[in-house]
């Protein structure tokens, strides 16, 4: 979801390149905390191609929901909105079972480098003001609203303490995976079993971000006081999605 929001904010020319190099930019940005030796990275660049060319037929099932997305009445998102949750958890499923099988193969080395990647992260999360928790979420509604009004504004602060216990929450549980982790590569077990520990703590994650969630009842809280503009926004913005998707499912990567 942050990498579509992230895309949002580009130009219509910049998405596009994005796109055609989504292979490139997704490995990059796993190479990035996960240390890989040569041979390891080339051939999970082309794991990496079959699995965009894998997910199509699910991305293209999302163009029918974002059709059924309605700014105007509170009571008729909730039906789009479980769709695209469910795309995500199956997205990330696929991207983490994917993931886990080059983690179990990281030696002592490779481990050591694994994990100072992830604190670092870490760290950088816990430098987080409330405040910036606040902006994120700001920014994120003016990428699909295109502006933030008054009653918005004031929604977001009334709920400034959920959105700041969310965040340590996300925290804690990235701490608690990581954690998770250590304790795999402790054991001595093959490679394959690892892998089935790595797939299954990841979705023990995924599973408890979506717990106690109020999402959904934000957004419905939301959606009373979005304008006609923001309305014609966020719809021009919807189309631009689709046309992405579209065009993703052209690319062989």
């Amino acid at each position: 979801m942050i990498l579509l929001l992230t895309i949002f904010g580009y130009g219509c020319a910049a998405k596009k390149m994005a796109v055609d190099n989504a292979d490139y930019l997704i490995t990059h940005q796993i190479q990035k905390r996960i240390p890989l030796y040569s041979d390891q990275k080339t051939q999970l660049g082309k794991d990496i191609d079959v699995f965009l060319n894998q997910v199509k037929p699910d991305v293209e099932g999302v163009l029918p929901v974002i059709d059924e997305i309605n700014l105007e009445e509170k009571d008729k998102i909730a039906p789009q909105y479980a769709k695209l949750e469910t795309f995500f958890q199956k997205m990330s499923k696929r991207f983490s079972d994917l993931i886990s099988v080059y983690m179990a193969k990281l030696d002592i080395k490779q481990q050591k480098e694994f994990f100072k990647n992830l604190d670092d992260e870490n760290r950088e999360i816990l430098k987080l003001e409330k405040e910036k928790n606040i902006d994120q979420v700001e920014n994120r509604m003016k990428i699909l609203l295109g502006s933030v009004n008054s009653e918005q504004k004031q929604l977001i602060r009334e709920n400034s303490e959920y959105f700041e216990k969310r965040a340590k929450e996300r925290l804690d549980r990235r701490i608690e995976l990581h954690q998770s982790f250590r304790s795999i590569y402790a054991q001595d077990i093959s490679e394959k079993s690892r892998v089935q520990l790595f797939q299954e703590a990841f979705g023990d994650y995924q599973t408890k971000s979506y717990e106690n969630n109020k999402n959904l009842e934000l957004i419905q809280k939301l959606i009373p006081t979005i304008s006609q503009k923001q309305r014609e926004y966020f719809r021009k913005e919807a189309q631009e999605v689709k046309d992405l998707i579209k065009y993703f499912i052209t690319i062989e990567y």
